[in-house]
């Protein structure tokens, strides 16, 4: 399986502070049954620039790539990414698709931690449309000052996979809103959003273990086909 959402990259944001915390995250990704990573530093565009960015993202993964050989670490393979904070006219900024996962065409958008506004909408279609992306909402599960009909304005947008963290299939709500999600054939991925061996340590065992138990073999197989073929 993939992990879609981490942050094992070491030094680039506030997840694994060094090499070694980002090999413990992988590994105990690994030990969870993940063959893949897409490793996804935050990105905010008004802080930031996107040559900036990728030059710090790549002198990350060649550290942590570094110590893995150095250390003879069997890990998943590690795919670069980011997490993209959304952001009024984000849409407008030359090269974004850079910031992709991969060599595919999916991003993973997070939304800003603010009441849902109209532009947000506006600009994700805007991302998707000049770019000819499609966009991963990212950890669907964290905004949890969203009304009912504002989250599912977002779970009905057409060409949009959701993300939701480990976390959430420990909440009813949200375990709820996943498994409605799969069974209506919406493409849902799971990230374990690590940061560090902490309190943000992967739980994609728990996780895992829960939807087997509610969906049905073919929904489980269905969920866990959907990922790979995303990437």
């Amino acid at each position: 399986m993939t992990d879609f959402h981490c942050h094992c990259l070491p030094g680039i944001d506030d997840g694994a502070k060094d090499a070694g915390e980002g090999l413990q995250i992988a590994a105990r990704l690994r030990e969870q049954g993940i063959g893949r990573i897409v490793a996804t530093p935050h990105y905010i565009h008004h802080r930031d620039n996107i040559e900036a960015f990728l030059t710090r993202r790549a002198g990350a993964a060649a550290a942590f790539q570094e110590a893995a050989q150095r250390m003879k670490c069997s890990l998943p393979s590690i795919l670069p990414g980011a997490e993209v904070r959304l952001e009024k006219n984000l849409s407008e900024v030359e090269g974004l698709d850079r910031l992709r996962m991969g060599n595919s065409r999916y991003i993973l958008l997070e939304l800003p931690f603010i009441p849902y506004k109209e532009w947000m909408g506006e600009e994700i279609d805007n991302i998707a449309y000049r770019y000819s992306l499609t966009p991963i909402i990212a950890h669907l599960d964290r905004y949890e000052w969203y009304t009912k009909d504002e989250v599912k304005g977002l779970t009905e947008r057409p060409d949009t996979v959701f993300q939701f963290n480990c976390s959430a299939f420990q909440e009813r709500r949200y375990l709820k809103l996943v498994l409605q999600l799969i069974r209506d054939g919406r493409p849902v991925v799971v990230g374990s959003d690590a940061h560090n061996m902490g309190e943000r340590a992967p739980r994609f065992d728990a996780a895992l273990k829960v939807l087997r138990g509610k969906l049905k073999d073919g929904e489980f197989t269905r969920f866990e086909q959907e990922g790979d073929r995303l990437l």
